[in-house]
């Protein structure tokens, strides 16, 4: 007998924004399958061999910027899709190897209990287990950015920079005028509170593949464009 977290994941989509991630989405892509093969990767204007990981994997839709965007514009463009393919959720993760997809069930089990519409997997819940260390300047701009967010929503959240989250579509109503970058993940918090969505986390692992950090992301620049869209009016 299905449980109803395997029945909700039929309803579900893996969406995986990507830039220039050739060197690790493969690895991403075969370990999600288990889990799930609803799959999306949206390039996001990639000049790698990023399309063409895709490409050979079969049982993965790939959607493609002809330019590089940003990652919020990648994760709007992948959700509106999941919309009109008819799924209820997707669940998003990076392309960089960081999120644990045995994780995937956690989400779908909170959703069916709690019917949040945003729950987001936080590396720094009491409960997360950590495989390894956070560069310092990362975990400092990351805890001040989630200690504001939090004062902001009026709702705990430990890991305001997250990626690892599954959303409700329904959110998909409030994308408009939303920053391309990632600010957007913030902006997308922020907005659904206004509105009275329901926002939750669980606990994900915290690791870093390689040792080092592996995505796009600017500590210094892009903390300080997300304190400033914690505080502008959306």
């Amino acid at each position: 007998m299905e449980t109803t977290a395997v029945k909700k994941m039929h309803d579900s989509l893996i969406l995986i924004p990507a830039f220039n991630a050739e060197d690790t989405l493969r690895g991403v892509l075969d370990s999600v399958k288990p889990f799930c093969e609803n799959v999306l990767v949206v390039n996001d204007g990639s000049i790698d061999k990023t399309a063409d990981v895709v490409r050979s994997c079969s049982w993965v839709r790939l959607c493609e910027h002809e330019r590089n965007k940003g990652k919020g514009a990648a994760l709007a463009t992948g959700m509106t899709l999941a919309k009109q393919l008819g799924y209820r959720t997707v669940i998003t993760m990076d392309a960089d190897g960081q999120h644990c997809p045995s994780e995937i069930p956690g989400f779908l089990q909170e959703y069916a209990q709690t019917g949040s519409h945003i729950i987001v997997g936080s590396r720094f819940h009491e409960n997360s287990h950590s495989e390894d260390s956070v560069p310092l300047v990362r975990l400092i701009s990351n805890r001040l950015s989630s200690a504001l967010l939090s004062w902001r929503i009026g709702s705990r959240i430990t890991d305001g920079q997250s990626g690892f989250r599954l959303y409700d579509l329904s959110v998909a109503d409030l994308f408009e005028g939303l920053n391309p970058g990632f600010v957007w993940e913030t902006q997308i918090l922020v907005r659904a509170a206004q509105s009275g969505l329901k926002i939750a986390e669980i606990p994900i692992t915290r690791r870093y593949p390689d040792g080092t950090k592996t995505s796009h992301y600017r500590s210094i620049r892009d903390s300080a464009q997300i304190i400033k869209a914690i505080f502008s009016k959306h």
